[in-house]
């Protein structure tokens, strides 16, 4: 039977926004889209059924890392420079509260029953500084726990909100908190130095991705061992699960270049590797560009697609996840080959899958691809 026709999408509206926009954020019932303003401290609000902006909310400095509730009524946004997080109501988009963390506050990561959110930031111990999580109530956005992890950690958690799993850089292994009583009850080496994690959906592993390594760790959540560990290549970065558990999308890069080469000899092609997580190997290589960056990678919530943002020429390409082809490239915004300028195009899609929102933070704009 031929692999199903997806529609990749088109360009339907650009919308500007603040001054460099980061990350948005979707409410669950897909009426609105939060983008966070990093230099205006502000954030933006979309309509997504006229594509326009109905609110822009003073928020506080550099906001980043939004966090909405599972019902939709408030959002959570990092603000590192301040050292706090900001709330927003949905209602009202006005701010509700400002609660105080600590230094560079940020990997805001809701728990799925919406109970609590988890923040990683610094604090200074005896041997220098050091990264806690701090558990905010929900209800009350009481801070309610400190979890001292150690340094350099992201965050995952299992769907059901019992367990985190928390990469820790120093360690080489990642550290798993009961969310009942926000205690470290398990530490799993991995054997490099990991970065990021996700969940499959099923809860049956996590997957650990080390830049280090260029290898992703397979940690099955019932025994909280490595079950296996699987090279990709050079930097990878951002993977992204499709909503039936079935593959890990691994965005990164493939060098070509001779033995001994210099820097400049060597070539770089961006792919994304294609696990299947039934037998934890790689089943396709897919590429992508020619070395300028993919920041972002999103799955639409209906599986069929996969929306890989790529920094250097402002582009989105789209993977048909049925046959693991880049079956369109769109422009987005205007891409940036500048290193001093942050790689941080972001995405998110609806969550009925008729839409992708990407920012472009040298544009000030957000692009909407739509699907329907």
């Amino acid at each position: 039977m031929p692999a199903p026709e997806i529609a990749a999408g088109e360009v339907t509206a650009t919308i500007d926004v603040g001054a460099m926009p980061g990350a948005p954020v979707a409410l669950p019932d897909g009426s609105a889209v939060y983008v966070t303003n990093a230099e205006d401290g502000t954030v933006s609000v979309i309509d997504t059924a006229t594509n326009e902006v109905t609110a822009t909310i003073d928020v506080g400095r550099g906001p980043s890392d939004p966090a909405v509730l599972p019902d939709g009524s408030a959002i959570y946004f990092t603000h590192a420079w301040d050292e706090t997080v900001s709330v927003i109501d949905t209602a009202t988009n006005e701010v509700t509260a400002t609660i105080d963390l600590g230094p560079a506050p940020r990997s805001a990561l809701m728990l799925p029953d919406g109970s609590a959110l988890n923040v990683v930031h610094s604090v200074q111990g005896p041997q220098g500084a050091t990264d806690v999580i701090s558990v905010i109530d929900t209800a009350t956005n009481a801070v309610t726990a400190s979890i001292a992890v150690g340094f350099g950690p992201g965050l995952a958690v299992l769907p059901d909100s019992s367990a985190l799993y928390v990469p820790i850089y120093g360690d080489r292994g990642v550290s798993v908190i009961d969310t009942a009583t926000n205690e470290v009850t398990a530490s799993v080496p991995v054997g490099s130095t990991p970065d990021l994690a996700v969940v499959v959906p099923d809860s049956s592993a996590v997957f650990v991705v080390s830049v280090e390594a260029g290898a992703l760790a397979v940690i099955d959540t019932a025994t909280n061992e490595v079950t296996a560990t699987i090279d990709v290549g050079h930097s990878a970065y951002g993977p992204v699960v499709l909503p039936d558990s079935s593959a890990v999308y691994v965005p990164h890069s493939v060098i070509d270049a001779a033995e001994g080469a210099s820097p400049e000899d060597m070539n770089a092609t961006d792919v994304v590797s294609v696990i299947d997580t039934a037998t934890n190997r790689v089943t396709a290589t897919i590429e992508i560009a020619s070395g300028l960056g993919i920041t972002t990678a999103v799955a639409v919530p209906d599986g069929s697609a996969v929306y890989a943002a790529n920094t250097g020429d402002g582009t989105v390409s789209v993977i048909n996840t049925a046959t693991n082809e880049v079956i369109d490239t769109l422009d987005v915004g205007s891409g940036s080959t500048d290193e001093s300028v942050p790689a941080a195009l972001s995405a998110a899609a609806l969550p009925d899958s008729s839409a992708v929102y990407v920012t472009n933070p040298w544009d000030g704009t957000v692009t909407v691809i739509g699907r329907s």
